[in-house]
């Protein structure tokens, strides 16, 4: 991402002629931002789960149920990527990464 050049209008002249974004699109720009940091430090919270679930994997033996092991890697992942009950999962990381790509600021 590129810097954010400040306006004639923030500078103190009163005409917005040096930068064709909007109050309100640098406000929305912002709120993506914070929201995507939010929901990274989520996503990066429950690997933790994965990672439990992939060493329960891991220490099977030979007498243990490996399928049953793997369903419930598959199942773990598959709500950190889709998300929770109360969670939007990675699904909204992308989300907001594509708002974040085609907002007019760079």
């Amino acid at each position: 991402m590129g810097t954010l050049q400040k306006s004639s209008y923030e500078e103190g002249t009163g005409s917005d002629q040096g930068s064709n974004v909007s109050e309100k699109e640098l406000k929305t720009y912002r709120k993506n931002e914070k929201k995507l940091e939010k929901e990274y430090q989520k996503i990066r919270g429950e690997l933790e789960d994965i990672r439990q679930a992939f060493r329960y994997l891991e220490d099977a033996t030979l007498y243990d149920d490996i399928y049953f092991r793997l369903l419930q890697l598959e199942k773990i992942t598959s709500q950190v990527r889709k998300g929770r009950l109360l969670s939007h999962g990675a699904k909204l990381h992308r989300k907001l990464l594509r708002k974040l790509s085609e907002s007019p600021i760079e």
